[in-house]
C-alpha cells in the first residue's frame, strides 16, 4: 500500500475515533492556486471581497539559479473559480521581496505591502501598491515607510471602515525593534504622520505583529512583548485617527508567546490567537485563542489546543466570520503518529466551539504548514496553506472554501 494512501486511510480512522477531528463543512474541491508553479511558492497572504471573491498574494522563488524572487498574486470567484491568472506584483533582480500582506478595499480594488530591500547593505523598506478590480495596477508602487533607514520588516495591511487603510511594520535597529503605523486614503494618500505603535530595546516584537480594521473605524494592532521575564501577548486599540486609546491588554502569558494574530469581528470586537508555552513545563505548548469585546472584555473562554509539534515560526491566522465568529487556521501533527497537517477551529460570537478539529488538506497529504484565512460572505471562509506533495516539486500552495 502507497504511504499516501495509508495516510488516508489513518486520517479517516482518526476522525472516526477521536472526539474533535472532522472531515465535514469541506465547500467543493480543493483549489490549486498555481496549475504549473515554475517555483517555491510561500509566504501566502489572503484577503476577501464582499461578494465572496478572494486574492491571494504569495512569493515565488524560482527553480533557477538566479536566486530571483517575485510576489504574485491570483483572483477567485466566490464558487473558488480562478478569474485571473498569476498577475505580477512586485519584482527584485539584485535585491528581495518578501512578507507580502493584502486588504481589499470598499471600491473593489486592493492593496498589496511588503518588504523590499538590497542584500549588500541589509537596508529595506516597505512598499505598497494599489490594485484595480481586474488586478492590474491603479498606480506605481509607494513607499509606506518614510524613515528609510536600517531594517523596515513584517508588514501588515487593513481596510478601514473610511475606505482607506492602515500599514503597521516592524523597524530592527541591531538589537532593538520599534512597530510603527501610517494611515493612507482611499488613493493610497498619507493621512497624517509616521506614527509609533512601541518601541521595546530589551525584546524581539519581530513578525509577531498583525493589524485589524475595527468596525468603528478605528483599529488594533497585538504584538509580543517581555515584563519580568515572561513573554506576554498585548493588543492596543487606536481611534480612527491613529491616536492611541487606554493602555494595552495582555491576551496572554506563558514561557515562551509568539506568533500573535489579530481579527476584527462583526460585533465591534475583536479576536486574538497565539502559541504558547507553559511556564510549569517548558514540553507543553499550545495554541491559545479568545474574543474581545469593542471595550476590550473578555468573551467567553480561552481556547487551548495542545500541540503535538509546536515548531511554527510564523503567525497564527485568525478571520472574523459572518454573525460575529471566527475561525482559526494552523499547522500541526494532530497526532504523534503522521505528518504536519493544515487545521482549522471555528467559533462563535460568544467564543464557543463551533464543531471540531478541521482537517483543511485533502487527506494522503503531508507536509502541510503555514495556512492563512479570511473570513467569506455567507457565514464562510477559505484557508490558503503550503504544501510539500511527491507529485509537487517543493511547496506549493493549496486552497480550500470552507462553511
Amino acid at each position: 500500500m502507497h504511504a499516501h494512501v495509508m495516510i488516508t486511510f489513518f486520517l479517516c480512522v482518526l476522525a472516526l475515533i477521536t472526539p474533535g477531528i472532522s472531515l465535514a463543512g469541506k465547500i467543493g474541491p480543493e483549489l490549486k492556486i498555481v496549475l504549473e508553479p515554475d517555483g517555491v511558492q510561500w509566504q501566502p497572504a489572503v484577503a476577501s471581497f464582499p461578494d465572496g471573491r478572494f486574492v491571494i498574494i504569495w512569493e515565488t522563488t524560482y527553480f533557477d539559479t538566479s536566486g530571483r524572487n517575485e510576489l504574485r498574486g491570483r483572483i477567485f470567484n466566490a464558487q473558488g473559480i480562478p478569474v485571473t491568472g498569476a498577475f505580477f506584483v512586485a519584482s527584485e533582480t539584485t535585491d528581495y521581496v518578501v512578507w507580502p500582506s493584502v486588504a481589499t478595499l470598499s471600491d473593489d480594488r486592493f492593496v498589496v505591502v511588503w518588504s523590499s530591500g538590497v542584500n549588500s547593505h541589509r537596508l529595506t523598506d516597505i512598499y505598497g501598491r494599489i490594485f484595480k478590480r481586474n488586478a492590474k495596477p491603479a498606480g506605481d508602487p509607494f513607499y509606506i515607510n518614510n524613515r528609510s533607514r536600517y531594517q523596515q520588516r513584517w508588514p501588515s495591511v487593513t481596510r478601514t471602515s473610511d475606505d482607506g487603510f492602515v500599514v503597521k511594520w516592524t523597524e530592527q535597529t541591531g538589537f532593538e525593534q520599534g512597530t510603527y503605523g501610517q494611515r493612507f486614503n482611499k488613493k493610497g494618500k498619507e493621512i497624517g504622520g509616521e506614527f509609533s505603535i512601541l518601541h521595546d530595546a530589551n525584546c524581539c516584537i519581530s513578525h509577531d505583529s498583525t493589524v485589524a480594521g475595527l468596525v468603528d473605524g478605528g483599529f488594533v494592532v497585538t504584538w509580543r512583548g517581555m515584563v519580568d521575564g515572561k513573554y506576554q501577548a498585548f493588543v492596543q486599540r487606536f481611534s480612527k485617527n491613529g491616536k492611541k486609546k487606554a493602555g494595552p491588554i495582555i491576551v496572554a502569558t506563558g514561557r515562551r508567546v509568539h506568533g500573535a494574530s489579530i481579527a476584527a469581528l462583526e460585533t465591534g470586537g475583536y479576536a486574538v490567537s497565539w502559541y504558547y508555552t507553559s511556564l510549569r513545563d517548558s514540553s507543553r505548548k499550545f495554541l491559545g485563542a479568545r474574543s474581545f469585546s469593542k471595550s476590550g472584555k473578555k468573551v467567553g473562554k480561552q481556547f487551548r489546543y495542545r500541540l503535538h509539534d509546536a515548531s511554527e515560526n510564523r503567525p497564527t491566522s485568525i478571520a472574523g466570520i459572518g454573525n460575529g465568529g471566527y475561525a482559526v487556521v494552523w499547522g500541526n501533527r494532530i497526532s504523534e503518529a503522521i505528518d504536519r497537517h493544515a487545521v482549522a477551529q471555528r467559533f462563535s460570537r460568544n467564543g464557543k466551539k463551533r464543531g471540531g478539529l478541521l482537517i483543511l488538506n485533502k487527506t494522503g497529504a503531508d507536509k502541510e504548514r503555514y495556512p492563512v484565512v479570511t473570513g467569506l460572505n455567507g457565514n464562510r471562509y477559505v484557508a490558503i496553506w503550503e504544501s510539500n506533495r511527491p507529485e509537487t516539486e517543493g511547496y506549493v500552495l493549496f486552497g480550500r472554501r470552507f462553511k
